[in-house]
């Protein structure tokens, strides 16, 4: 069985979204249920309740879960008619460095999810960056960035 190009970069990116979304649902889960969390969130805001905790915890998820879900949709819609341009690879690889960028600024060395999140955005970035080169017959190898 023959996988189109697309259809691989297609799933290499859904599989990786996938991923990241299901470790910030683990993540999210673990820190609501988490009395030491929940006891450093009521230091900071001492008048605050744990509904306005579970709230703040969600908006974080949503956060957490926003760019893989965006990226991931649009490139489902349009891979198969469009493919995946530049400025798209372009933007998305931003957005993905960034986010990148801001979850190794955290510094959480002690947290499983600090290393996952590293290693599943790395993956989503050379996925999305990753350029395939067609044949007629389908997919001949992989296209190394620098050659563009």
């Amino acid at each position: 069985m023959c996988i189109k190009p697309f259809n691989k970069q297609l799933l290499i990116i859904l599989i990786t979204a996938a991923l990241i979304i299901s470790t910030a649902s683990i993540e999210a889960v673990v820190n609501i249920k988490s009395k030491d969390f929940y006891e450093v969130y009521l230091k900071i805001n001492r008048t605050a309740e744990f509904k306005e905790f579970i709230n703040y915890m969600l908006m974080i998820y949503i956060a957490e879960i926003s760019l893989p879900v965006v990226i991931s949709v649009y490139i489902f819609f349009t891979i198969q008619k469009y493919g995946i341009n530049n400025i798209a690879k372009l933007v998305f690889g931003g957005m993905i460095f960034t986010k990148l960028g801001n979850i190794i600024v955290k510094l959480q060395f002690n947290s499983f999810f600090y290393y996952a999140f590293i290693i599943l955005y790395t993956v989503f970035f050379i996925s999305i960056i990753k350029k395939y080169r067609q044949d007629k017959d389908g997919i001949k190898g992989y296209v190394k960035v620098t050659q563009l």
